[in-house]
């Protein structure tokens, strides 16, 4: 009775440690801060439902359309990554649950899950809050099928890969890192069971919509990576990776490296050894792939959950451990939640950063390689709502009877997907030839005005030759973001050459994702 009893309330301690888990990011937020571009993009995916786009795979744009059913508001959309997120740490509490794990191991995984990248993930409506999930559930369905051989866990995995494939391709790293794991581990012979089979069958046809839209655009994926590895993937080297690994969870790290090493060294965690070998693929894959730290996340709930275990164990034998434990994560992590989320406004953020001495640890670089005083997410989530309100002064000096003609035309995503969430509803819809935008650019009859939001090339004198005038209206002027300085550029009086040659233009950029045959 005394064990029902300390289960049960175990079991209410981690629903109430996963409802913080969810509001805790909704409540500490500065309210000065936007959304995200990159989240800006997802939600304007909602528009234009597919099996694909050009930068993801499906799932996200689903739950923007969703979100868009339930009126489209920040809270609204902030909530998908705190639920998963939640969400994701109640698959990993309930593997410490199965394991015979109570209080102590939950609080530890619950700080874990605080005061680590994970806070991030999971306040960015952005793919990675459900690649992480689908990682820990694909690893929770192993560790089920694991602990009980039942088949059906088999088939729970292979729906949940496909699904997870529909999130983020990334997904197929961890799928290859386990299969080469089960290879080495005593559960070997899963790989021979026709349920594996079956289940792998499942998965693909759950994933094969996407696989089908990838080919009949010419596999932009691959084209994505391409454009990734040059700007950003390139600049990754092996020994930032590994050192960014311990950083991304610095105030935990000695949670999952006790969950590591009792999987792959200690006699009790043989039959968890699996776990342990997959932690050690996906750090090669991404080795070999030059892949950016956090798509490792993923792999960390599994060793958090088996690590806050072993060190439950522990904290019976040795009291004293267990208080060195929790004040070494308070008084490391704490300091961290800053650099995790935008608690405070910009000025009091960079002012934080110079006195702790982080503007010189290279938290605060771009992706130009230069820093800054904000967190490139942070500045990203600033300056959106006044560009949206110049854009729209400068199309009010249109005259009316020739807006209809005007085409609000963007640089990046971020902006496009700024003017057209944070816009008046009056305002034509941006476009841009940026990521999926460029694929909905619709077909004009007549140019007459282009309000152009960045900063038109230069170099390009047969746009400029096409108008009477060009004059720059306004700019962005809100300090520490990431759009200060972009302008509002009024390409007045088109002559009627310019329409065919801006059709001309994008369908060039277009050709690169159709198939002859196709229709975009």
């Amino acid at each position: 009775m005394h064990r029902l009893s300390a289960s049960r309330a175990s079991g209410i301690l981690l629903w109430s440690l996963a409802c913080l888990k969810f509001l805790f990011a909704l409540l500490v937020v500065h309210p000065v801060y936007e959304l995200h571009r990159d989240e800006l993009l997802y939600l304007a995916e909602a528009q234009h439902l597919a099996w694909g786009y050009l930068e993801a795979p499906p799932l996200l744009s689903l739950l923007a359309w969703i979100s868009d059913l339930l009126g489209n508001g920040e809270l609204v959309i902030r909530c998908w990554p705190a639920l998963l997120g939640a969400l994701t740490f109640l698959i990993a509490g309930k593997m410490v649950l199965r394991s015979g794990g109570r209080n102590p191991a939950l609080f530890l995984l619950f700080l874990a899950f605080i005061f680590s990248a994970f806070l991030r993930a999971h306040f960015l409506f952005q793919p990675n809050f459900l690649d992480i999930f689908f990682w820990t559930l694909i690893t929770y369905w192993v560790f089920c099928y694991i602990r009980r051989e039942d088949p059906k866990f088999i088939y729970l995995l292979g729906i949940t890969a496909g699904l997870g494939l529909l999130s983020k391709y990334s997904v197929g790293i961890l799928l290859f890192a386990l299969a080469a794991a089960l290879a080495l581990s005593r559960q070997r012979k899963l790989l021979a069971e026709r349920h594996a089979y079956i289940a792998l069958i499942i998965g693909f046809l759950i994933f094969l919509p996407n696989l089908i839209w990838q080919y009949q655009h010419n596999f932009p994926f691959m084209n994505h990576m391409e454009e990734l590895h040059e700007t950003q993937l390139r600049h990754i080297r092996p020994i930032g990776f590994l050192i960014d690994q311990l950083l991304m969870t610095l105030p935990v790290c000695f949670i999952w490296l006790a969950g590591l090493w009792h999987v792959l060294f200690h006699p009790r965690g043989n039959r968890y050894r699996l776990f342990g070998w997959t932690f050690l693929f996906v750090m090669g894959l991404l080795l070999l792939l030059k892949g950016k730290a956090y798509y490792a996340l993923g792999v960390y709930p599994v060793l958090l959950a088996i690590g806050a275990l072993r060190l439950e164990e522990i904290f019976r034998i040795r009291p004293w451990v267990r208080y060195a434990g929790i004040g070494f994560i308070l008084l490391t992590g704490i300091p961290m939640i800053p650099v995790l989320l935008p608690i405070w406004a910009p000025e009091r953020l960079a002012g934080y950063y110079r006195f702790a001495g982080l503007d010189r640890t290279g938290i605060l670089q771009w992706e130009d390689r230069q820093d800054h005083d904000l967190p490139q997410d942070f500045a990203d989530m600033l300056g959106r709502k006044e560009l949206s309100r110049k854009t729209a002064a400068a199309f009010d000096q249109i005259p009316v009877w020739e807006q209809a003609r005007t085409v609000i035309f963007c640089d990046n995503y971020g902006q496009a997907g700024a003017l057209n969430y944070y816009g008046r509803a009056d305002l034509p819809p941006a476009i841009s030839a940026s990521a999926s935008f460029l694929l909905w650019i619709p077909t004009y009859d007549h140019i007459r005005h282009l309000i152009w939001v960045g900063d038109p090339p230069p170099e390009n004198a047969e746009l400029r030759h096409a108008f009477e005038e060009v004059r720059v209206l306004d700019s962005v002027t809100t300090p520490m973001a990431r759009e200060s300085g972009t302008r509002v550029t009024w390409f007045r009086n088109a002559d009627t050459s310019f329409t065919g040659y801006f059709h001309l233009e994008i369908g060039k950029m277009k050709q690169r994702f159709s198939r002859p045959g196709s229709l975009l």
